[in-house]
């Protein structure tokens, strides 16, 4: 037993006092430091939704064909990094005291432990400072963008992460245009002899009689790589096209694409690049009758069939 202050205290209240005094530090220490990284990781991870984020974009022309005539829809989001946590124990502190038989002397010893105690605890607590500062420095980035904007076909090229600094986040994003859309693509061709000059542009098929009498189409075949197809305006009588001396029938192309046709007009997707080692052969077959102005004598027959072979990219260029 031992006398503190006229009371008296046995040896097996004083260890238990004693042992209670270091459990209530080792507690509080590893409470507070588990407290403290729980608040920091849960404050970087619900950041990530409201952290502002400045977006810049550097965009590489890969096609060749690129206006700088859309937007960018691009759709940023942060993903917090997993962060290891870290545990901190002080009970070795608890058994270092136990380890001592209860004396006189076990207070003063109690006290130098709850000095250890707390320095490691200070410690520690930059340590984890620390380590979470550097921990809570950077999020995941994940970018969304369509692979088809406006006629281009893109692709973004994302950095994995992205550094938080005093002024936000800034984050550098690389939109490659790989190439582009052109639909339609139909070219200029003129071809003529002397009974008939043809010129056909995007959107019409005009056919100018240069003979001295009636000329009467009678089949029109449209013409693009191996593909054929068949040209008669349903006006016309017998599916045959009359034209006088000197004058022009125009006929509308629009009305008859489709088919194989369409397939070999429709430029998909492509880069200049591509479009360079490409060709068009395009062209009509135009089988055609000069009618006689002595109706005794026999009709003339002619023909204008011809391919011309047109470089895709020049075709592109000139639209």
């Amino acid at each position: 037993k031992r006398v503190l202050s006229g009371e008296t205290e046995t040896l097996e209240a004083l260890e238990a006092r004693l042992t209670a005094k270091l459990k209530t530090s080792q507690t509080y220490y590893e409470t507070s430091l588990a407290s403290t990284q729980k608040k920091i990781v849960d404050g970087y991870i619900n950041a990530a939704d409201r952290a502002p984020v400045n977006v810049s974009k550097q965009v590489i022309d890969k096609s060749g064909y690129f206006n700088y005539d859309v937007e960018w829809p691009v759709k940023v989001t942060l993903k917090p990094v997993p962060i290891n946590a870290l545990t901190f124990q002080y009970d070795h502190y608890l058994d270092e005291f136990k380890a001592y038989k209860v004396t006189d002397a076990s207070e003063p010893l109690a006290n130098l432990t709850l000095s250890k105690m707390k320095k490691q605890y200070q410690k520690d607590r930059l340590s984890l400072g620390r380590y979470l500062k550097k921990a809570t420095q950077a999020y995941g980035v994940a970018c969304e963008l369509p692979e088809f904007v406006g006629d281009y076909k893109v692709s973004v090229r994302c950095p994995d992460y992205a550094q938080i600094s005093t002024d936000g986040i800034a984050l550098e994003l690389t939109v490659e245009v790989v190439a582009k859309r052109f639909g339609l693509t139909i070219p200029r061709y003129t071809n003529y002899n002397n009974d008939l000059t043809v010129v056909a542009d995007s959107k019409t098929l005009s056919l100018e009689n240069n003979s001295q009498a009636t000329i009467s189409i009678e089949r029109i075949e449209w013409l693009a790589n191996g593909a054929a197809q068949s040209i008669s305006r349903k006006t016309d009588r017998d599916m045959i096209l009359a034209i006088a001396q000197g004058q022009t029938a125009e006929i509308s192309l629009a009305d008859f694409v489709g088919g194989d046709i369409e397939k070999e007009l429709d430029i998909s997707y492509l880069s200049r690049r591509q479009a360079l080692r490409k060709y068009l052969d395009y062209g009509f077959n135009i089988s055609y009758q000069i009618e006689s102005e002595d109706k005794d004598l026999p009709k003339s027959f002619g023909q204008i069939n011809r391919k011309n072979r047109y470089n895709l990219n020049e075709i592109l260029m000139s639209r």
